[in-house]
């Protein structure tokens, strides 16, 4: 965890800047810009459909963040595996650290992915309809297209 004088530590799970589309590359651009912006550290990046919960060196990363970011792009829908993969760093014994979920599409997800989005932090949701289904389950989203 940072202490006086550092800078707070981020790792994002789901980089996809590595997939070969202008959109990806654009969203991964902007998230790190933006969170550089603020002062944070970007620590370490596990790419889209990486085995995070596998990498050690990515779990020791984890284990001393400051802030856990997950790009929801194109991952939190319909229970897809790979959404399922992102959202288990909520309850991972390495986290310790507080977790965002941002540019979400959430679509037809199960209720048990409900209950580890409400002890995110932040939940940023990349589409009206997005934000308001989970706004009917109860919790905030922002909506940042």
């Amino acid at each position: 965890m940072a202490g006086a004088g550092m800078t707070p530590r981020v790792v994002i799970l789901n980089d996809t800047s590595g997939r070969s589309h202008h959109g990806c590359s654009r969203v991964m651009r902007l998230l790190v810009a933006g969170l550089e912006r603020h002062g944070l550290t970007i620590a370490a990046r596990s790419p889209a459909r990486h085995d995070w919960a596998a990498d050690q060196a990515f779990l020791d990363q984890i284990a001393r963040a400051d802030l856990v970011v997950i790009n929801g792009e194109g991952t939190l829908h319909h229970g897809r595996p790979a959404g399922a993969r992102l959202l288990a760093v909520v309850d991972h014994p390495a986290r310790r650290a507080p977790v965002a979920v941002v540019n979400a599409l959430w679509q037809d997800n199960p209720a048990d992915w409900l209950e580890l989005l409400s002890r995110c932090a932040l939940i940023s949701a990349r589409d009206g309809q997005s934000r308001d289904e989970i706004a009917a389950a109860g919790l905030q989203a922002r909506l940042v297209p």
